[in-house]
């Protein structure tokens, strides 16, 4: 639909190599108690690695700094 459609964001998490991370993780963006978005991880340095937000709960909501991100779990 079109509220699909937004500009793309790329997020820098400050997690990388050394935390684990990789490409293609799949990491869910929180904000306190809410839910701001899904992004998965597009580029991993030592420190730090970059992140494609992928859906937003309200698009006029962006990903802010300050935000919180976890590594989503299936379960």
């Amino acid at each position: 639909g079109l509220g699909d459609v937004y500009k793309r964001q790329v997020v820098v998490l400050n997690a990388g190599r050394t935390a684990g991370m990789q490409v293609g993780m799949p990491v869910q963006v929180t904000r306190g108690a809410q839910t701001i978005g899904e992004a998965v991880v597009t580029d991993v340095r030592k420190e730090v690695c970059g992140a494609l937000v992928q859906k937003l709960a309200a698009p006029a909501e962006p990903v802010r700094v300050g935000d919180s991100a976890s590594v989503k779990t299936n379960d």
